[in-house]
């Protein structure tokens, strides 16, 4: 590896550590926020303190985040499919409107056959699939656990108080670990965060975007995605 890539990793290391720092701070003071709550307050101090803390990691962490998808072009993606997104959207509820469920699992089906091609670059990044799709079945697993426990008056405090946080403090330890393996292999930390970004709201899309087998500019697939086999995951190329 050489000097200038050296650099490069050092500042994709120190731009993960800082995120996910900020990312830790934001969830311990809500958790703090929390238990402040359950025991009564802290008093005004304390309480004083503590909401100053809050604001000033959330607006810094929002700050780094909205910097981070102009940087790595996720909301320039966003809006380019934003509009194409609304139109699929409101085709979905209608035929769901007049057909009920059977109409809108056709137009799912549909979906997804016309954008099996685009599915298929999921498969190039399956660390970040097991992320994801680990991130959602952890949570909801957490979340059923607190509906079993929510009916226990002896187990409240931990239904209310700790449960709700273990999956954003396990999912962030997650995150640091793959984020940094990412950047490790030479990953920038800014495609890293692209890849986890639209692989989400992409797969969205693909579930309702019919529409993207329409050659119309504002919604055809390759115009906004790219042609056939395009990794339109990755970071552009300038």
């Amino acid at each position: 590896m050489n000097t200038m890539s050296e650099r490069d990793c050092a500042s994709d290391e120190s731009w993960c550590n800082r995120f996910c720092l900020l990312l830790l701070g934001v969830e311990l003071v809500i958790f703090l926020r929390v238990w402040e709550f359950l025991l009564g307050g802290w008093g005004n101090n304390g309480e004083l303190l503590l909401s100053l803390a809050t604001f000033l990691l959330s607006v810094s962490w929002l700050v780094m985040l909205l910097y981070i998808n102009i940087a790595n072009k996720v909301l320039f993606f966003f809006f380019r499919i934003l509009i194409s997104g609304i139109v699929n959207l409101v085709g979905f509820y209608a035929i769901f409107h007049f057909l009920g469920v059977a109409g809108a699992v056709i137009w799912v089906l549909g979906a997804l056959l016309v954008n099996r091609s685009r599915l298929k670059i999921f498969f190039a990044y399956p660390n970040y699939i097991g992320y994801v799709v680990g991130g959602y079945v952890f949570s909801f697993m957490v979340n059923w656990l607190i509906g079993l426990l929510g009916t226990d008056p002896y187990s409240w405090w931990i239904a209310v108080g700790i449960l709700p946080f273990l999956p954003s403090f396990v999912l962030l330890i997650w995150l640091w670990n793959l984020l940094t393996q990412e950047i490790h292999q030479g990953r920038s930390f800014f495609e890293a965060m692209r890849i986890l970004e639209l692989m989400p709201m992409t797969f969205g899309y693909f579930l309702i975007g019919v529409l993207t087998i329409v050659p119309i500019k504002l919604f055809s697939g390759e115009s906004l995605f790219g042609e056939e086999g395009h990794d339109y995951l990755a970071m552009p190329q300038e």
